[in-house]
């Protein structure tokens, strides 16, 4: 009974809200592709899956990579998988990783009791908590598991106050692995049984670059991942800084490209340094300050950096993951608003936190800081051992 209320309640928000997000798809180029591809769920790239096998869903860009663990695995049991997604960027780099598999961009909840069809097991990455996803896909036969589970602290409380929903979420996964003691424990506290700490599995990547830059010999800045304003602050603390070299500045969002652009000319142009477009050559030049307006290059980018001040921190985003660069020996700056990522810079040393205030000075500081460094990694054996399990592999 509860399954039915709930998908006639999601039917209900759909029906109203498909007006406004019509609108916003006329105006939004962003919001466009998001509707258009979960709202038609029964064609191309949002179309069910048609084979058995083991499915993982995970939510973007990122995440995508950070699936490359399971991946692996289960292709080397020689196991059919699939993937889903939410977003467009998403499902590009999810055909680029996994060229050869089933992928696809996952319907609004409302649509999946139509949509879901009979999985030997489902593998949920990260916080992707649906209710219709876990609970039709069980009902269909599926193990189910929630993998590198989080609930950020500063997210407790608004989570805590659908706790009704939660454990009605709870009852239909079978497995539950929490980042850290302190996940586990938060998501105890929302109902979730069957739950114990495996680790972040984004430290088992091994970073691989797809594109070779050339490492110059002078001083390599990149901003990573930055989102509104954050261009402008970084490049204006790197200038009053003094400390020299070049500027890559890679903004988070496609759809920032243009924004980000404009904010970051006129700010070099106002301090006489050259700037440029990748796009435009394709190729990094001698700019001392390039917007890296391109997709799916930062981790080649890493590998020539020398300081990587990383974005989603300088403002109340969240903060972005840390171990890449850190993999690469870069210095890392970022931000004090890391409340999505507290697990991931609690294994790397030697990360510098700044206000935006004091960001000039870590800039100097990085200079002679020393290289961070990994401290932990997820035990292999007991991700291994936790896939097959619930896998049967």
């Amino acid at each position: 009974m509860f399954n039915l209320c709930y998908i006639l309640g999601m039917w209900v928000v759909w029906i109203t809200a498909a007006p406004f997000l019509a609108f916003f798809s006329i105006v939004s180029a962003k919001a466009r592709s998001f509707f258009l591809l979960r709202a038609l769920p029964f064609g191309g790239r949002s179309a069910p899956f048609s084979k058995k096998g083991i499915w993982i869903h995970c939510a973007s860009f990122g995440e995508v990579g950070a699936i490359a663990p399971i991946v692996e695995h289960i292709r080397r049991k020689d196991k059919p998988f699939c993937v889903s997604v939410t977003t467009k960027s998403g499902y590009e780099e999810a055909v680029r990783l996994y060229s050869g598999e089933s992928i696809r961009v996952l319907p609004f909840e409302n649509f999946l009791p139509f949509w879901i069809k009979r999985q030997d097991a489902l593998i949920v990455f990260d916080a992707e908590l649906w209710f219709a996803l876990f609970a039709f896909a069980k009902k269909r036969g599926a193990k189910t598991m929630l993998i590198n589970a989080r609930i950020p602290s500063r997210s407790l409380r608004r989570y805590s106050r659908l706790r009704w929903l939660y454990k009605r979420i709870f009852k239909n996964i079978d497995f539950i692995y929490a980042q850290s003691d302190d996940d586990r424990d938060r998501l105890i506290s929302l109902g979730a049984k069957n739950v114990s700490t495996l680790g972040n599995i984004k430290l088992l990547q091994t970073p691989q670059t797809k594109r070779e830059f050339v490492k110059s010999s002078t001083l390599t800045i990149v901003a990573a991942s930055t989102h509104e304003n954050e261009e402008a602050l970084i490049l204006r603390a790197w200038i009053a800084s003094g400390i020299g070299g070049r500027l890559l500045v890679v903004p988070r969002h496609v759809e920032r490209f243009k924004t980000a652009w404009k904010e970051i000319s006129e700010i070099a142009k106002e301090n006489a340094l050259s700037v440029a477009k990748f796009s435009d050559a394709g190729a990094l030049g001698d700019a001392q300050v390039t917007l890296i307006d391109a997709l799916g290059l930062l981790i080649d980018l890493y590998a020539i950096a020398d300081i990587v001040a990383l974005g989603g921190a300088f403002t109340p985003k969240g903060g972005h993951n840390p171990i890449e660069p850190a993999r690469f020996g870069c210095k890392i700056i970022t931000g004090e608003h890391i409340f999505h990522q507290k697990a991931l810079f609690a294994e790397v040393s030697g990360a510098l936190f700044s206000s935006s205030e004091r960001l000039k000075d870590s800039f100097r500081q990085a200079l002679s800081a020393p290289k961070p460094k990994i401290k932990g990694a997820v035990d292999r054996e007991a991700f291994e051992s936790a896939l097959n399990h619930v896998c049967q592999l």
